[in-house]
C-alpha cells in the first residue's frame, strides 16, 4: 500500500494507492529482494530472521576493507603464519575459542606463510574465489590483529544501521554467535554496490593470481554460478557472494541489473547448492517482467489548497500548474509525504501569482498559482492607509512637540 502523507500544519492527510509485493514460492528458509537504488522491498520471506551467514560475510568484510584501504590497492602484503592457523581438530569447541581459524576442508585461495601479494589480489581472492585464508591476511594487514579488525568491522556495521548482525570472522566459518538477517545483508550490499571498486571485483568471472615469491600464478573461478557460462549462467546478473557451511546451509546474495533497474536478493538456507541459483533467477525475471503503472497523485483541475490570510475578503485558492503523477512497479511500494509550502504572502494576490508549493519526497516540487484575485477588506484598507500615515505622524509629532519645547524656553528667558 502506497501511502502519501500531505501536511498542513498539522493536519495529516493520507493518498492510499494499491501495491503488493511477488508472489513467489521459494525454498530458502530466509530470502529478500530489494531495490538496490531506492531500498523498497519487492519480495521478503522471514527477512528478519537471524541466521548463519557463512561466506557471504565476506561482502562486508571486503567492503569495509575498500573503504579502509581505498588508496592502498597496489600494496603488497606479506602473508603471515598467523593467518593460515587451521582448528586442529575442527571441533565446535575449538571453532568457539578460536573463531577466525581455518578449518580443514574450508574455501581457500591457497596462501602460503611468507608469500607476497597486493592487497587487490586479496581481495579478488576473497570475493571471488571465497578464500577463508585471504580474508584473515585481509584483517591482520588492515586492522594489526583479527580482533581488533572484527571489532572495528562490527562497529561499522553497526554504524551502518543493521543492528542485527555481529560477525565473529572475517570469512563466515561457524560461530554460534555469528549471526545476519536477510534484510541486513541486503542493506550492506546495497552499500557495497556503490563502491567501483567492489562492483567490479564482484561480477569477475575468473582471475589470474600473478605469480609470487611462492607460488605459480593461477586463475582462480568466480563460485557465483550466475556470473560463469553453463546451466545457471544469468546475463543480467552482475554480482555478488556465495556462502555454504554445514550450519548455515547454502546461500547466495545476487544483483541483477536491467533498463537501470537494480535488484538486490539474499536467499538463505538451502539444503542443495544449485536451488539457490535457479531460485535466483526465477525471482529476478518476475521483477523485471513487471510492467509500470501510473498513479495521479494531485490534478490541476480538482485539488485545489486553500489558505485563510488576515485581512482578505476571501479565502486564497490555489491549483498546480499540471498534474503530478508518478510510475512504478506494482511490487514496490513508495512511501511518500507531501509538506505543503505558502510563500509569506501579502495582499493583494493576482489571479496567477505563484502563491507556494507541494514538495514530495523523493519526487520533486510543484509551484501553486492563485486561482482568483484575493483583495484587502475595507477595515484592512483602512488599517493599512493609518500604518502608512504613522511614520510621517510620528515625525510631524516629533517636530512639533520640539517646535512647541523651543518656544516655551525662549518665553521662559524673556520673562526672566
Amino acid at each position: 500500500m502506497m501511502k502519501i502523507f500531505l501536511i498542513f500544519g498539522l493536519l495529516l492527510c493520507p493518498i492510499l494507492i494499491h501495491s503488493e509485493q511477488l508472489r513467489i514460492d521459494l525454498q530458502a528458509k530466509s530470502a529478500i529482494l530489494m531495490n538496490g537504488k531506492t531500498g523498497r522491498i519487492l519480495y521478503e520471506k522471514n527477512g528478519h530472521e537471524l541466521a548463519y551467514p557463512a561466506s557471504i560475510t565476506k561482502i562486508a568484510v571486503a567492503l569495509y576493507a575498500l573503504e579502509k584501504w581505498s588508496e592502498k590497492l597496489d600494496e603488497n602484503i606479506t602473508v603471515s603464519k598467523e593467518a593460515l592457523k587451521i582448528a586442529i581438530p575442527s571441533t565446535a569447541e575449538s571453532q568457539n575459542t578460536h573463531p577466525y581459524h581455518l578449518q580443514t576442508g574450508g574455501k581457500n585461495m591457497g596462501l602460503k606463510v611468507g608469500e607476497i601479494l597486493s592487497f587487490r589480489d586479496l581481495i579478488y581472492g576473497v570475493l571471488v574465489s571465497s578464500g577463508n585464508d585471504a580474508s584473515n591476511v585481509i584483517g591482520i594487514a588492515c586492522s594489526g590483529t583479527i580482533e581488533r579488525f572484527m571489532d572495528e568491522l562490527n562497529e561499522y556495521l553497526k554504524n551502518c544501521g543493521l543492528s542485527h548482525t555481529h560477525f565473529c570472522n572475517p570469512h563466515g566459518l561457524h560461530h554460534p554467535n555469528h549471526v545476519t538477517t536477510a534484510y541486513e545483508m541486503a542493506k550492506i550490499t546495497q552499500r557495497a554496490l556503490m563502491n567501483p571498486t567492489f562492483c567490479q571485483i564482484v561480477k569477475t568471472s575468473s582471475y589470474e593470481k600473478p605469480k609470487s615469491n611462492k607460488q605459480e600464478g593461477n586463475l582462480i573461478q568466480q563460485t557465483n554460478r550466475l556470473l560463469r557460462k553453463g546451466k545457471y549462467f544469468y546475463p543480467k546478473a552482475i554480482g555478488v557472494k556465495t556462502g555454504y557451511t554445514d550450519k548455515a546451509g547454502y546461500n547466495l546474495v545476487a544483483a541483477a541489473a536491467e533498463n537501470g533497474r537494480l535488484l538486490i536478493a539474499v536467499l538463505l538456507g538451502y539444503t542443495e547448492p544449485f536451488a539457490r541459483f535457479q531460485e535466483a533467477i526465477s525471482l529476478f525475471e518476475k521483477a523485471f517482467q513487471e510492467k509500470m503503472v501510473s498513479r495521479t497523485l494531485f490534478t490541476k483541475n480538482y485539488s485545489q489548497f486553500s489558505k485563510k490570510i488576515p485581512g482578505a475578503k476571501q479565502l486564497l485558492k490555489a491549483e498546480l500548474f499540471e498534474d503530478v503523477k508518478i510510475d512504478y512497479f506494482p511490487s514496490e511500494e513508495p512511501e511518500l509525504k507531501a509538506d505543503l509550502y505558502w510563500k509569506n504572502l501579502s495582499l493583494p494576490v493576482r489571479k496567477g501569482d505563484p502563491v507556494g508549493k507541494i514538495a514530495i519526497e523523493s519526487i520533486g516540487e510543484f509551484p501553486l498559482y492563485a486561482v482568483a484575485n484575493v483583495e484587502k477588506t475595507f477595515w484592512k484598507k483602512c488599517f493599512d492607509f493609518f500604518q502608512f500615515l504613522k511614520i510621517p505622524l510620528i515625525i510631524l509629532s516629533f517636530v512639533g512637540i520640539s517646535f512647541f519645547l523651543f518656544l516655551l524656553v525662549r518665553y521662559s528667558k524673556k520673562l526672566s
